[in-house]
């Protein structure tokens, strides 16, 4: 055996998806090249990581995920500060361990769970007077507006929307739904699916119907986008519950870097 190379499931020549947590970071990636595309902003993919400046503004609209482990993290503050003009937020997403970066003037976000749900099952109960609907190229300023003021994020003028989603992005494998109580936008939710997995993002609710279900409704709409897959997702700790309580469960933890 000496001399023989052994899959470790992350080699170029290897089964794409070979395990729920390569899938996730291949489905994170193909979103953030896929939103790259329909925006026609610049797109980076170099083996190391897949990165895009999707955006002038928001914490999560620049950003880039390592796409497969590595030793040598001396290239990422460079390739960071590459992405966007001084001053714009950097977000690094990382699932794999990473050495301590404040040195290299980055910040540290944090460490949240990666959970998986594997297909199947019954969703969460209706709540009472929500709509979900599926989101059309008619319909992506108002999804993009209620998502920033219901995350909340402070830096993204909601009155500029569209400003991350383009039309082009509904092209069948990514896939947005807005949440409505008596007509009102109040919810958000989607999922790209790629590399055999619903990859859930965007859930956000306003704090006036918080507590009701709507979260967990939204969430359940993007975990069945197509429902012979299994679907995954980066939580928050404080959300953490309402994902355990769809049948999601908590694999590992990724890491979260920001530089501006």
């Amino acid at each position: 055996m000496s001399g023989e190379a052994l899959a470790d499931g992350w080699g170029k020549g290897e089964k794409a998806g070979d395990t729920l947590l390569r899938a996730g970071v291949e489905s994170f990636a193909d979103r953030v090249a896929h939103m790259a595309k329909a925006l026609g902003r610049p797109l980076v993919d170099d083996g190391r990581w897949v990165a895009a400046s999707l955006a002038d503004t928001g914490m999560f609209s620049t950003c880039g995920i390592v796409t497969r482990p590595t030793q040598d993290w001396s290239w990422v503050a460079g390739a960071l500060d590459a992405l966007a003009p001084a001053g714009v937020a950097k977000l690094l997403v990382s699932p794999f361990p990473t050495p301590d970066l404040r040195g290299d003037g980055l910040q540290l976000v944090g460490h949240p769970p990666f959970m998986v749900r594997p297909a199947g099952g019954a969703g969460p109960r209706p709540v009472a007077g929500l709509e979900i609907r599926t989101v059309t190229a008619t319909d992506v300023a108002t999804f993009e507006r209620t998502a920033i003021e219901a995350f909340p994020i402070p830096d993204m003028d909601p009155l500029k929307a569209p400003t991350l989603f383009h039309p082009d992005y509904l092209d069948g494998t990514s896939h947005l739904y807005l949440g409505l109580i008596d007509g009102e936008p109040v919810a958000t939710s989607g999922a790209h699916v790629a590399a055999g997995v619903n990859h859930v993002e965007f859930v956000s609710t306003r704090p006036e119907v918080r507590g009701r279900g709507v979260g967990a409704a939204m969430t359940w709409a993007a975990t069945v986008s197509a429902p012979r897959l299994p679907a995954v997702l980066i939580a928050s700790d404080d959300g953490r519950g309402v994902y355990e309580a769809l049948g999601y469960l908590a694999v590992t933890r990724w890491t979260l870097w920001l530089s501006a």
